[in-house]
């Protein structure tokens, strides 16, 4: 399940514990960066030519000595453009690896904290996140999680290939994996195998998991993609949900990393498939109103991703909040 839709479900008993847990999975959704730019030079401006003379014949000719100056400035340019692509040419494909860390709080109390490590090669990408718990998640649970996804970025999203999470509460371990082919999902993992669930749970029907994007990176925008108006279809291996985006203006924003207006983005909350029909936090998102994520563009990166999510919840407001955002 989404991030929102898990937070919902923050109480201090059995369900905290899985909404928690959860925070592993969906919000490593917040960040990341994913190639450096080389810039080479421009030798367009360069000019040969010499003194101008007419001929016998009234035609206009070069001077004596232009055909030599011309070869060594051409042979100047040539040696100066191979230069800058020795130079440029690694810069270009040289991997590049951004760092982003967020705090998660609960009603004003730290619960956890993410770090992630995004490395761009070119237009793939592969992120890995972590989630540990702070000393008040002791009032809740112990959960600690990892999560790794790999795809590729298009011109409007970032297709994830494979998705990969783990994650403990207690001595309980649980693994979820992801396979993806252009946005169809093609197949879902569970260790421990999940249960058949019956009564009035919805079920993942095949159309669902057509043209989806991943927890993880699918929240990541490439740079010139519309941001909001926009909607996210998201698969984490059990829910199938829409997030809507409506913008909601600029903000300033500032953290380690990055200083600067923010796009502030409405969240609404669509339930599609993977979920129970009497469940009262599909009921209370889906009437949520005052949800909201703060997108920040990475200027090395050429992205914008979450820096700031806000979910009011039936105990409290949940915050998750970059700490860092950058190289």
């Amino acid at each position: 399940m989404s991030i929102v839709s898990l937070a919902s479900r923050v109480k201090p008993d059995r369900s905290q514990t899985r909404t928690i847990a959860g925070l592993s999975v969906d919000l490593n959704a917040i960040l990341y960066v994913w190639h450096g730019i080389a810039v080479l030079g421009d030798l367009s401006d360069q000019r040969v030519g010499g003194p101008v003379s007419s001929s016998p014949e009234g035609k206009k000719v070069q001077g004596a000595g232009f055909e030599e100056r011309r070869r060594g400035r051409v042979r100047r340019g040539a040696i100066a453009l191979a230069g800058l692509l020795a130079v440029s040419a690694p810069a270009r494909s040289e991997p590049v690896r951004v760092y982003a860390d967020y705090t998660v709080s609960l009603a004003g109390l730290p619960v956890g904290y993410l770090n992630f490590a995004t490395v761009m090669d070119g237009r793939d990408y592969r992120l890995e996140g972590s989630l540990r718990p702070s000393i008040f998640a002791g009032m809740f649970a112990s959960i600690k999680g990892a999560a790794d996804v790999s795809g590729r970025m298009g011109d409007a999203t970032f297709l994830a290939a494979m998705l990969s999470v783990t994650y403990s509460t207690g001595e309980k371990d649980q693994r979820i994996e992801i396979e993806f082919d252009d946005g169809d999902v093609t197949a879902t993992r569970h260790e421990p195998a999940k249960r058949q669930r019956k009564g009035d749970w919805v079920p993942v029907k095949p159309a669902d998991l057509k043209a989806v994007l991943d927890p993880m990176s699918g929240l990541m925008i490439p740079s010139g993609a519309r941001v909001c108006p926009r909607s996210l279809p998201i698969f984490d291996g059990d829910t199938r949900a829409t997030l809507h985006l409506k913008p909601a203006g600029r903000r300033p924003f500032r953290t380690n990393g990055f200083s600067g207006d923010v796009i502030v983005c409405k969240i609404r909350f669509e339930p599609v498939a993977g979920y129970r029909k009497s469940s009262s936090a599909i009921a209370y998102l889906r009437k949520l109103e005052d949800m909201e994520v703060w997108y920040a563009e990475n200027d090395a990166g050429g992205f914008l991703a979450p820096v700031y999510v806000h979910v009011q919840t039936e105990v409290g407001q949940v915050r998750v909040y970059a700490t860092r955002f950058g190289n």
